[in-house]
């Protein structure tokens, strides 16, 4: 078996392509591993707050199992009624 590179040898040209690939995806609007965003839901008993991304943190798990509206801790939005 003939090894072409070592993992250290390679490692810079990993980096180099990792960082030309995030480059591509902002540019074509995707969404890159760290990108974050605005709080969407606020804990009506505290000051917490959850963007509506990943796992639902331990507050918004026991407002939906007592059935509370979403609509009702979003922040900031607009509502329109039926």
């Amino acid at each position: 078996i003939k090894v072409l590179a070592t993992p250290l040898e390679l490692e810079p040209q990993l980096d180099a392509e990792d960082a030309e690939m995030a480059k591509i995806l902002r540019k074509y609007g995707e969404k890159t591993f760290n990108e974050t965003f605005p709080p969407k839901y606020r804990n009506p008993n505290g000051n917490e707050t959850w963007s509506g991304h990943g796992h639902a943190p331990e507050w918004m798990v026991a407002l939906l199992v007592k059935n509370v509206d979403l609509r009702d801790i979003l922040i900031n939005q607009v509502l329109v009624s039926d």
